[in-house]
């Protein structure tokens, strides 16, 4: 059949020779005892045909076999169990007979072929059946049909050799029963899926593979019985079964070998499935259960008592050498979210694996550097000063990562926590204080290291409260739109407006450098900057009316999570646009240079979609991060604004 392996192929083609032979025989033989009606001569061409079958099948059960070495030698131990457990059994009953009952010629040995032969191919066919993982069916009928063969062989040769058999006997239900199971197997071997199964397993479930002794004593049991019958052992039998018994201590050998080796690859196993409950999948790194129990460890080891404690005060601490204790650093990746957002989820799994090599550079072998999930790590660190280490991953994450060809650009923020002498505190509230801290460094504006303080926990508070009035507070529509006016230094004229986003929390303000970032962190940008796209826009189109000032125009700040390969910002803004019918001219969208940053390719895409719909772009505090004047060049900018710090310098250095 096609889409069955080559060896396959021609396996069955052995197998469909053989019975082709056995076919040319039996026509032989019907010639001379229906049509010639006289008994057919002994040995004669029908034998050959007959026992051409035995040799190709032999040949084709070997191939349908495809096992390595050590299966075939194994195979051939089992064969060798079951053919010489059968052929005691045909000594007794036949074969025994036969030699000893009639002079040993030519005519002899073709009697003797017919038994051996089916031994040989009974053997195979059990070799397959007790390695079956798939097709048992099918290989069970092919078993019983050559058992059927033999048993029939068997039965001719003995009633021959005393001169009883008869053409028509019941012992022809044999070959009749058996060639019809063979045909019925390789129907149903050939309905089977092309490929599927074509190998016999090396290990056979369900006891299978045991099938090979049950032979063996079955065989033991009635050679047992023919003996305290009155039979007696002769020198073949002994020789038989003491092959038979060297076969069995082999094969043992061979379990207790394959035992071994399967033990020790239990062991591995659990080794992996040990490592990998206590590692990172995507980076290799000890993970959060790993880290917890060292930490546990760390607190019940406690410092060393020759450094004494250590000083509370950070800068104590930078001068102070030797060991300063153990301390736990909590990192966290500043806007991987935008990462995630611009580049997609395989860019940022690359992009953890590489903060994670960085990391690996950066800490020091006793150190235990693990990824607690997301993009959150942390380091165990003892005998080093923990601030200073902190520092080297901030360095170690300073130069952009190349991803694809795309260059991301992340910092991240550190917060750490000293494990004091007599600490009492759980790894649990360890790791929490560390995470407070570590949201202490984003507050004081992201990229920084700080050393965790119990008012850290006041503040964490505070800023609980005040993201969830936030929450509540863009749902409801309550932020508020400033306007700050643009105007041409030469003339005074208003030329345009900013819009700026103002909250009022419980009566007083609070400050965009204090709700922006909390809303960064909680995904609102986008509902920030709706909102101020329509009060902006909204605002416009009253002062167009009323001013009758069509040249105005007002601009509306872009967050950077805004700048992702989609065209949702795109979308938004076209739509805005033309339901307060503004012209597109009108409306500049400013950005900073952290916010083209992250992916500088994915912003210029939608920032070159948002020029091309005619609106006008601007390039915000250009000069506090890496100013280049070659970035403006790669990105559709119509407006520079430089940062105040600029402007300050430059009236210095000319003062």
């Amino acid at each position: 059949r096609r889409g069955r392996p080559d060896r396959v192929r021609v396996a069955w083609a052995v197998l469909a020779a053989g019975l082709a032979c056995w076919a040319a025989g039996q026509a032989v033989w019907c010639w001379f005892e229906i049509v010639r009606a006289v008994p057919a001569p002994f040995p004669s061409a029908a034998d050959a045909g007959f026992l051409s079958f035995s040799v190709l099948g032999t040949v084709g059960l070997c191939l349908l076999q495809d096992q390595h070495a050590a299966g075939r030698l194994r195979s051939l131990l089992d064969g060798l169990i079951v053919a010489g457990s059968l052929l005691d059994v045909s000594w007794f009953t036949a074969l025994g007979a036969t030699v000893h009952g009639a002079r040993f010629t030519f005519a002899t040995a073709v009697s003797v072929a017919y038994p051996v032969g089916d031994i040989v191919l009974l053997t195979m066919a059990v070799q397959m059946l007790s390695r079956a993982r798939s097709r048992r069916a099918p290989l069970g009928l092919l078993t019983l049909g050559i058992a059927g063969l033999a048993l029939a062989d068997s039965g001719f040769t003995y009633f021959s050799a005393i001169g009883q058999y008869r053409t028509g006997d019941l012992i022809d239900l044999g070959w009749v029963g058996g060639f019809g199971l063979v045909g019925v197997a390789a129907a149903a071997l050939a309905r089977a899926e092309p490929g599927a199964g074509e190998a016999p397993e090396e290990l056979a479930p369900n006891g299978l593979v045991w099938l090979p002794y049950v032979v063996l004593v079955v065989a033991g049991c009635a050679v047992l019985a023919l003996h305290l019958t009155g039979h007696k052992v002769d020198v073949v039998e002994i020789r038989v079964t003491a092959g038979v018994l060297l076969c069995v201590v082999a094969r043992q050998s061979f379990y207790l070998r394959d035992n071994t080796r399967l033990l020790r690859a239990v062991e591995v196993r659990e080794q992996e499935l040990v490592h990998r409950a206590s590692h990172d999948a995507l980076t290799g790194l000890p993970n959060r259960a790993l880290l917890h129990e060292q930490v546990a460890e760390a607190l019940a080891a406690g410092p060393d008592p020759e450094d004494g404690p250590l000083p509370a005060d950070p800068g104590e601490r930078r001068g102070r050498g030797g060991r300063p204790g153990a301390a736990l650093l909590f990192c966290d990746l500043d806007d991987f979210k935008i990462v995630n957002d611009t580049l997609g989820h395989r860019a940022g799994d690359d992009l953890l694996q590489r903060v994670a090599e960085r990391m690996r550079g950066a800490v020091r072998p006793g150190d235990l550097l693990a990824r607690l999930g997301g993009d959150e790590f942390a380091v165990l660190v003892a005998g080093a000063d923990p601030v200073r280490l902190a520092e080297r991953l901030l360095e170690a994450l300073q130069a952009p990562f190349d991803l694809d060809g795309r260059l991301a650009q992340v910092h991240a923020s550190i917060g750490v926590r000293v494990i004091a002498e007599g600490e009492t505190a759980s790894p649990s509230e360890i790791l929490a204080d560390a995470d407070v801290a570590m949201y202490a460094a984003k507050r004081d504006g992201k990229g920084g290291v700080q050393v965790y303080d119990d008012r850290f926990r006041h503040e964490e508070v505070a800023d609980l409260a005040l993201q969830q009035d936030l929450s509540a507070a863009l749902v409801a529509g309550k932020l508020n739109a400033a306007y700050q006016p643009v105007a041409d230094p030469r003339t005074g004229r208003v030329e345009a407006v900013e819009v700026l986003a103002r909250w009022e929390r419980g009566g007083r303000p609070v400050p965009p450098a204090v709700f922006v970032p909390v809303a960064e962190r909680l995904g609102l940008m986008s509902m920030l900057t709706d909102a101020m796209l329509e009060a902006g826009l909204a605002q416009l189109e009253t002062w167009t009316r009323q001013l009758r000032r069509r040249d105005l125009r007002v601009s509306v700040n872009v967050s950077a999570t805004e700048l992702r390969p989609d065209r949702l910002l795109f979308d938004r803004v076209a739509d805005a646009l033309a339901r307060h019918r503004v012209e597109p001219g009108r409306l500049v969208l400013e950005v900073t240079e952290s916010a083209v940053a992250p992916d500088e390719a994915a912003a210029g895409d939608i920032l070159g979609l948002l020029r091309a719909l005619g609106c006008r772009v601007a390039l915000d505090d250009f000069g506090v991060g890496q100013s280049s004047l070659a970035r403006l060049h790669r990105f559709p900018i119509d407006v520079v604004k430089l940062d105040a710090s600029i402007v300050r310098d430059s009236e210095r250095d000319a003062g």
